[in-house]
């Protein structure tokens, strides 16, 4: 696991030409890809693609696909067919997003 999220991570950050295409066709506006800040780069890419690791933060909600203790809740940016980052309307108990 280690190693596909330190592929991904290269992918998305470093790489200019994938991060063409991960911003025009895959990944519109995402952080790792539109995010100008190494520092907040960095932060996000820690969160989504180590946020397994033990001892990474945890919230205190289960995780909606494993169970496992959830690292944040996504939006749209991250999972497609969610609401947008801070919308309530249809979140469950008014909650936006999902844990994962």
């Amino acid at each position: 696991l280690t190693a596909a999220a330190d592929y991904l991570a290269r992918l998305y950050t470093q790489n200019r030409a994938m991060r063409g295409h991960a911003d025009g066709m895959v990944f519109h506006n995402t952080p790792y890809v539109r995010e100008r800040d190494p520092q907040a780069r960095a932060a996000y890419v820690e969160r989504t693609l180590y946020g397994w690791r033990d001892g990474a933060p945890a919230l205190a909600e289960s995780c909606a696909f494993c169970g496992r203790p959830s690292a944040y809740r996504a939006s749209r940016r991250d999972v497609p067919m969610l609401n947008g980052e801070g919308y309530i309307n249809f979140s469950p108990a008014g909650r936006a997003g999902l844990p994962v």
